[in-house]
Formats: structure tokens, sequence, C-alpha cells
């Protein structure tokens, strides 16, 4: 394909179905056994869970069967393999767990990808502040990013200016705190509560995925207003827990609001009823004994 034109190159490796992968695979790889092995890497693999009516997942699984070639598929994802396991119907032959990101690691790899017109060293107190702020409840590098986006465009805004009008450039700490100001009047509190004092603008709410906040900053609204929680999730929790640990609140929820007669009935029916058959056995073995 190297000589072929970008049409035939399109033509020949048009992948609308998952038999169409095969055929290339098959089309395009060495079958040598001496052949060196192909990676197939899934990155956002928990996505593959949504197609559970096809054998999407199992069919990668068995790539390399399918195809006759050695190819050996790696999936990436942020789930354990115990949630692919009911589609999948096998486990793998290798699993590697990684913790998560720290905040140090996190502000490292944002830093690296930060936006080309960006001063390293505004950029890096930028992270500093907002990590600060969201790495307490969220870790996750996909929605951190999401929502630094359209910070950094607010947050850089008065330094563009004041380079722009020839003024004294201000310092991280001022472009922070103007940030968290709401201008022009406007606030973000009910109006029995404008006397106070004002939330801040930067708050975890907006790491909370489709979230009010969220949703609305990603619309390009500032200053987010604030919802009648204060937190800006709408009500929901601003942090993530692990996918058995959602299951365990759901139970402790559902025991703690059952009432003490549904327990009994639900949970002491057997034993209950294994005392009294005992009892009865006991007293008419003393009614033998004393004839």
């Amino acid at each position: 394909l190297r000589d072929a034109s970008a049409e035939q190159r399109k033509k020949a490796l048009k992948c609308d179905r998952f038999s169409d992968l095969v055929e290339i695979l098959k089309a395009y790889l060495p079958s040598e056994p001496s052949a060196l092995a192909t990676y197939v890497v899934i990155d956002g693999a928990q996505r593959l869970l949504q197609w559970r009516g096809e054998q999407v997942l199992n069919s990668f699984l068995h790539l390399a069967e399918l195809s006759c070639r050695k190819v050996i598929v790696i999936f990436i994802g942020e789930q354990g393999w115990d949630t692919f396991c009911s589609t999948s119907g096998t486990t793998p032959y290798e699993g590697v767990y990684f913790p998560a990101y720290t905040s140090t690691e996190l502000r490292y790899i944002l830093l690296q990808e930060r936006p080309e017109s960006a001063i390293e060293s505004i950029y890096s107190a930028f992270l500093g502040t907002m990590l600060s702020t969201f790495t307490a409840t969220c870790r996750n590098l996909h929605e951190l990013r999401a929502t630094l986006e359209p910070l950094w465009t607010q947050y850089i805004k008065p330094y563009d200016e004041a380079k722009a009008s020839g003024a004294p450039l201000p310092e991280p700490r001022s472009l922070y705190a103007a940030l968290n100001t709401n201008k022009n009047g406007q606030s973000s509190q009910p109006a029995d509560t404008v006397a106070r004092r004002e939330r801040p603008n930067v708050h975890t709410g907006l790491t909370v995925p489709l979230s009010p906040a969220a949703l609305a900053l990603g619309r390009g609204e500032w200053p987010v207003p604030h919802d009648t929680v204060g937190s800006g999730a709408g009500g929901r929790l601003d942090f993530e827990i692990p996918r058995l640990t959602k299951f365990l609140l759901i139970s402790a929820y559902m025991c703690s609001h059952n009432s003490e007669d549904v327990d009994k009935r639900l949970f002491g029916g057997q034993i209950e009823g294994h005392v009294a058959v005992r009892k009865r056995k006991d007293r008419n073995a003393g009614d033998r004994e004393r004839e």
C-alpha cells in the first residue's frame, strides 16, 4: 500500500465491520510463525460494555484465532477485568493494574499538554491552584482536561488584556483572584444570601460529568451559577467511588430503610421455626420418659 494512492488505500483499508478488520489483518500481516507479533491497543475499553448485544469484546479476545495471525490485543480501561468477565466469558492471560495518578503526576502530564501559546511558569501556577481544588475529588485525566481548558481561557484573559494595553502584567495570584470574582455585580447566590460571603467560582462541581456546572462551563458560561445545593453538582456525588463500593452503599441504604418487622420476616423465619420444632421434640421426649 505504500505505492498506492490515497483513494486506493482508503478503499483497501475500509473497516466498517469487524469482519473487515479480520480480512485486513489476514491480507497485510505475515503468516509465518516466526513473524513479529502485531499489537492492537484499545484505549477506553470500558466503552465496549455499551455494546452488550454484540460480541465485540469476545471477538477482540479471539482476534488472533479469527485472523490466523500473531495478534495480541491489549485493553486499557478504567474498570477492573471483573466488569468484562460476564460479557466476554473468559479471563485475560495477564492483567496489569495501575494505581491512580498522584497530584504530582497529574501536574506533570497536564503541564506537558499545555496550550502552545501558554507560558510554562504561568500555566504551572494555574495547575497548582486548580489541582489543589480538584484532585481531592477527581483524578480522572479526561475530566480534568475538559474542565481546565475553558478555565484556562478565563484565567489568562486579564493577562492578555494587560499585555495588549501595555499595563503591568498581573501575577498568578491576581489571576486566580480575578477568576474567583463575580464581575459586573453578578452573583451566583440567591437574593437572600447576596450579602453573605460569595462562594468561589472554582469548585469541585465543575469536574462532575453532566452536572449543571460542568455543562454550563462546557457551553462557555462564566461565572458558572451555583445550584441550590451549592456544590455545583446538582445534588449528585462530586467524587468517584469504586464500583463495588457503590453496591455496598445501595445495600446499606436498603437495609437501613427496612423496618425491624421486615427484617425478622425476611431473615428470622427459619431460625424461629427451627427453635420451635426443637422445643416441640424435646417436650415429646419428656412425655415418653414419664410413660
